[in-house]
This record gives C-alpha cells, structure tokens and sequence, in this order.
C-alpha cells in the first residue's frame, strides 16, 4: 500500500500593490551569539512555522552558545519558534577548522548540515581528512541530535557550499574542488589541479552514501554555488566562470568572469550548459524555478551593457537579474543598484507571484535605492513583479557593518530576515551585542494587507486534513459555520510543481494516482491560503 505523507507549514495570501513608499512595519527581533564572531551563513523556515539558523563560530560556550568549542571553529546552529524565541542551540565540529555554509529542512523534520573541513577524525567528525579541505555533511534529528556525519574529498581543496535533499529522500552536494581524481573524486580537474578549481557536485543516498559523483569545469577558475533538482529528475547547477571553451564549457567567455549554468539528468550526465555575462566580471548566486518551468538567475554584475546585459551598471557592483526559459533562452534581464557595491544572497518568490531579492548594499539613496545606510554594510530587500518591474524597496538600517542578507515568508504572509551585524543598539537593533559579531534575525509585515495576521492565522485551527499519512482519500474537515468560502484544492510536489487541482469536491479528494511521496496540499479561500505539507 503507497502512504502520501503531509507536513503542515502554513501560509497567508497577501495582496499585490504597487507603493510609493515600504509598505513594511517591523514585528519583533533577536540576536544570537557568543563572546566573539558568529557567523550566519544560511537561515530556513521550519516546517513548525520556526527557523533554523546556520553558521561558524569560533568562540567556547559563552551567551547563547550553550556547548563548548570542539576545535578552531565549529558548525553552529540555533532552532527558535515561529516568534523568534531559541529553543535550542547545537554545535559540531572537529578538532581544527570546520566552516558551515548551508542549511536544509529534510522531510523527517531534521535538518542536513554541510560546509567545509579540514579536521581529522575527532569529536562530532567520524570520517578521517582525505585531503586539506573536505566536504562534511552532518544530518540531525528534529531536537538538534546528531545522527550521522559523511566527509567526502580528493587529495586537495573541496569546498562545499550547497546542498539539498532531492526527490528520493537522498542528497545533492555542490561546491568547488581543486584535487584531481584521487579519494572521493572519480574525475579529473581540467585545470591545474591546486591552482584552478572545477565545480563538484556528489549525489548520496538518505544516509549518506555516496551514488556518484560528477566535475564540471573549464581550463581555467569554475565557481560553483547553487545545486537545484529540476521537475524532470535531473539537476541545474550555477556559478560563474572565467574558463572558455574546453571540458564542459561550450561557449567563450565575454569577460573576466560569466555566469554559468549546467543542466544534467538524473544521473548527473551533461545535457547542455549556457553562459550569460557582459564584458566584466559577473558572478552568480541563486537560481530559483519559475511557475512556467523557467529560471530566475540572480547574481551582481560591473559589466556595463554588453554582451547579454542590455542595461548599464549604476555603481561599481549591481544586481542582475535575468530570467530564462527552460532550455536557457534569455526571456529578460534588469540591473538594478545603487551607486556602490552590491552582493545578491536570495531570491524567493511569493504566492501571487512576485520575487522577493535579499542582499547586501553599501549605497545610500540613489539609483534603485531609495534610503541611505546608516551603517557601513546593510541588508537590502527589493520586491518585483514577475516581469521583473520594482515594487517597493527596503533598507533595513542599523548603525554596523551587516553581511549574508537572507529573506524568508513566514507563515503568516511576512517576511523574516536574518544576517550577521556588529552594530549595537539603534535604528532597527534593539538588542544588545554579543560579541563582536551576531546572528541576527527580525520580522517585517505588510501594512497594507486586507487580511489581519490573527484572522487568517485561525484557518490553521479552522481546517483539517485526515489521514496523515494518507493512502487513497484525503479528507478536508471545515467548520459546519460559513465562516470562509472554499474555493480551489491544489496538490503539488516536492518540486513546487501543480499535479492535481480541484475546484468542485473539497472535503474528499481521491489520491490513489499519486505516487508514494510527500505532497503540499492548498486551500485557496476567501479568508487566505491553508497549506499541508
């Protein structure tokens, strides 16, 4: 018998308007740390309605670092509720340097941990150093326990900086490596091996065993930096590049650095790459799936129109932003900055459709931006339609030097943000310091939304799904009162994509067509959305 396993993250319909200022309105906000440098690397919404927080640190157990430092630096990870409050905190390392880079939900409500090591076997770290610098993963149980720890490398640097689980319940890992075929690494770099790096993406099973392995790279500098599964079972992995033609690469540079992505199957086999870039260097960092199967592609840029950049840069280092079709076919591209530096770190995409861009900025009002910095470095949020036209932007100012900018949607419609700071109290900080640098995370609503928080936030309580797991029949229980109108079921995948849709039989859907798997299920009413997953 096939069991369609739910979890359940909720989520509220917001309205799309169009402002002459933020609509924004701050919620609440926390900072976690020790007596030294926290690091923030990756932040996630937790199928609770929580977050989960991942980075480095290198300090022993002092504010809200509960256990002692195992080496240099440790993985450290801090899980709170849906109201920013810690649960929990937990810290992994060996006995030298471990530097964690991401964080990811898995579907038993734990969490897989990956970064780079270059510690031998020793305290939380079961698998010896193959080379200088490992990839090591560790999974967790929903409480922070740990309950495995893979290490995978060549003879030399491998440095991991994505990973996610995929359809069948194992693991896509990405990074960049500068060993040749030796240890872990079945292929050989084509550049220099120790001097120009390829990009390395292993594929392993759900408790960690390697299934293969695959490099992907030109003759010259190949950073990778996100690995995403596609609707067909295979795999998109971006970066940037400065290789031409050779190995993987099939088209020649247009300046010092392009973006760069790579369309496999399954099973890691290349079935085409594209580059994007102008004559400059431009460097890609988050790749997101568009409704119509498409890419968003998002990174930041100094190439001035040229090559496949139809707009200039305003200042030294802009966001571009291009949107492709699914065979790479360039739909449209924006630039968009102030008058200096930018650094992309997220691009997510609401319920009606707009993309959401997370990032660091160091220009005060012009261009795009349209509030100065109080600080040095802070975090900038942007919000597009999904043409790729501005709707609102945000600075969110402290009086420090902010980096690693991610944004999230909360359960309730609004937006959380999180990023590292060493600014003390004022403007948006209202917590005080650590040490010399925090995590930190705060909460943003839209003042302009038709449906209160508390209202739509009962459809939680209001609407039930039975059974969990389910086989054949998904049952949906309302309230006998008419509280709200049922207007639309929709099931999706894993992959965010829309399998089954019913707009007539509400409170019993026949499920026996779906494969063995894990599904969200989503009510659209008249009150805002209710989500199953």
């Amino acid at each position: 018998m096939k069991i369609i396993t739910l979890f359940l993250p909720f989520t509220l319909c917001i309205l799309n308007f169009t402002f002459a200022q933020t609509p924004l309105v701050k919620q609440w906000e926390y900072r976690f740390g020790g007596n030294g440098q926290d690091l923030i690397q990756s932040f996630q919404l937790t199928h609770d309605g929580g977050y989960i927080l991942g980075g480095y640190i290198g300090t022993d157990s002092s504010g809200d670092i509960t256990e002692p430092s195992r080496g240099n630096t440790d993985y450290w990870i801090i899980k709170t509720n849906a109201l920013g409050i810690k649960q929990w905190d937990k810290r992994f390392g060996g006995s030298n340097v471990d530097a964690f880079y991401d964080v990811q939900q898995t579907t038993d409500n734990g969490c897989i941990l990956g970064g780079w090591s270059n510690s031998d076997s020793s305290s939380d770290k079961s698998g010896s150093l193959k080379g200088s610098i490992d990839y090591w993963i560790l999974k967790i149980d929903s409480l922070g326990n740990k309950e495995w720890d893979k290490d995978y490398g060549g003879f030399d640097q491998d440095v991991l900086l994505e990973l996610k689980q995929t359809i069948d319940g194992g693991y896509i890992l990405g990074g960049q490596s500068y060993s040749d075929s030796s240890g872990d690494k079945s292929q050989h770099n084509w550049g220099v091996p120790g001097s120009n790096q390829d990009w390395w993406v292993i594929k392993n099973d759900s408790i960690g065993n390697k299934q293969w392995d695959k490099r992907y790279g030109g003759l010259q500098t190949d950073n990778l930096t996100t690995v995403n599964q596609t609707t067909d079972g295979g795999y998109l992995f971006g970066g940037s590049t400065d290789s031409d033609i050779k190995g993987e690469k099939t088209q020649v540079s247009q300046g010092l650095y392009d973006y760069w992505i790579v369309k496999t199957d399954a099973l890691g086999n290349k079935q085409r790459d594209k580059r994007y870039g102008g004559t400059q260097s431009d460097e890609l960092h988050s790749i997101l799936l568009t409704p119509d199967g498409g890419y968003l592609l998002g990174g930041e840029s100094n190439s001035s129109m040229s090559g496949d950049k139809t707009q200039n840069t305003w200042g030294s280092s802009d966001m571009w932003i291009i949107n492709i079709d699914s065979l790479g076919t360039v739909q449209w591209d924006k630039d968009y900055s102030g008058s200096s530096g930018e650094e992309l770190h997220r691009i997510i995409r609401d319920a009606n459709g707009n993309y959401l861009i997370s990032r660091d900025s160091y220009s005060n009002t012009s261009g795009d931006k349209t509030e100065n910095n109080l600080g040095v470095e802070q975090s900038w949020l942007l919000k597009l339609d999904s043409s790729g036209n501005k709707i609102w932007n945000k600075t969110i100012q402290t009086s420090g030097h902010d980096e690693t900018s991610m944004i999230v949607i909360a359960n309730d419609g609004c937006y959380t943000i999180a990023n590292w700071t060493d600014g003390g109290i004022g403007a948006n900080i209202t917590k005080p310091t650590r040490g010399d640098v925090d995590y930190w995370m705060l909460k943003f609503c839209d003042s302009t939304q038709t449906t209160s928080i508390a209202s739509a936030g009962n459809l939680q309580n209001q609407i039930t799904a039975f059974q969990n797991p389910a086989t054949d029949l998904l049952n949906i229980k309302v309230p006998a009162e008419n509280i709200f109108q049922l207007n639309k079921l929709i099931i999706k995948n894993m992959l965010d994509q829309t399998i089954y849709v019913d707009e007539n039989n509400f409170q019993q859907t026949n499920i026996s067509q779906l494969a063995k798997g894990i599904y969200t299920v989503e009510l659209i009413t008249n009150k805002g959305n209710w989500m199953r997953n």
